[in-house]
Order: structure tokens, then sequence, then C-alpha cells
């Protein structure tokens, strides 16, 4: 991940065996931060079928309540993701927010960069673009 400064990832580990590990830096007006969380047994963790991905996709972005949002494929490099592009209210302030979701049968990764001014809206995306979600990066997770 390219976070414009070292990081140092918080991870857990339920009784199952799953694992979550997530990571946030505060970086030229952004907020960047990324998340994953893997099943106990990585190897069943498949790509979902296109409509059940976008499903879930949608209801993350109504959960995270961003208004607006634009949804996009990543496409071939990253069946299982798509781009997210919107606005949140945080006490009645609008950010934007530029993120990356991913979804699989076992797993989520989510990579976000929110900010405030127009200006900051090129390094969100550069952010953004250089997250990579996949079955490997899934199983590192510490």
């Amino acid at each position: 991940m390219q976070f414009p400064a070292a990081i140092t990832p918080t991870a857990t580990q339920a009784a199952d065996g799953s694992k979550i590990a997530a990571v946030e830096q505060l970086a030229g007006g952004m907020r960047l931060s990324a998340f994953c969380a893997v099943s106990a047994d990585p190897a069943s963790d498949t790509v979902l079928d296109p409509v059940e991905r976008g499903l879930r996709i949608r209801a993350l972005v109504n959960n995270l309540q961003i208004a607006g949002p634009a949804i996009n494929d990543v496409g071939v490099s990253a069946p299982d993701c798509s781009e997210v592009r919107g606005t949140m209210l945080v006490n009645a302030v609008g950010y934007r927010i530029v993120a990356r979701l991913c979804m699989r049968t076992e797993s989520t990764f989510i990579a976000e960069a929110i900010f405030s001014q127009s200006r900051a809206e090129a390094s969100a995306t550069s952010f953004i673009a250089s997250m990579k979600r996949t079955a490997e990066t899934a199983a590192a997770v510490p």
C-alpha cells in the first residue's frame, strides 16, 4: 500500500481464526485508511457472482452513508473490486470520499481517502489506485 509515511497495522484474530487488519493515517489534508477482514480459511475465499458482489457493495456504500455515490467496477485487474466516489456528511460538513471496495465470499477489503479540498482529489485517486486487493494480500493479513 502506498501510504505517505510508515504505517503499523492493527490486527486482531477472532476465536474462529478469522483475521482483521486496519491502518489509518492523516496526510496532506486527507484521512487515508485501509481495512481487510478474512475468514480462517482463505483458501475457501472465492470471487462472488457479479450481481451478488454488486448488492454487497451497494449495501456497504449505504452503511457508510455515502451520498450520491458513483460506483464503477475496477475491471479485469481486480474483478472483485469497485471504485466508489461520493460525499460523506460529518457534523453537517461535506467531505469527498474515494474508495476501493472489494468483496469475495470470505473476505472484505476497503481502502478509502476522505478529504474536503478539491486539490486533494488527484492525491486521493492516486492513493486508491495504489491499493491492490488479491487473494495474496488477504492471506497476508497479520
